[in-house]
């Protein structure tokens, strides 16, 4: 049988800077874009399962990357 390890990450949006599109090639505050993100943890061995908006009425607060890889 399969084992799994997981691990979450959360990467907050910039407030008021762009549609979602744009903010995934926007730099955070570590100077990384999402995408850096996830391509880090693919070079790592993970592989992305899900991600999760985490919204308000006033849109998009930031997301949620949920990663597995095999143990």
């Amino acid at each position: 049988m399969q084992k799994w390890e997981y691990t979450w990450v959360y990467i907050p949006m910039v407030s008021g800077k762009g549609n979602l599109p744009e903010q995934l090639n926007m730099k955070l505050e570590t100077g990384k874009r999402h995408w850096d993100v996830v391509e880090k943890h693919g070079r790592e061995g993970w592989e992305m399962v899900s991600v999760t908006a985490d919204t308000v009425s006033s849109g998009t607060k930031g997301l949620l990357y949920t990663f597995k890889r095999q143990l």
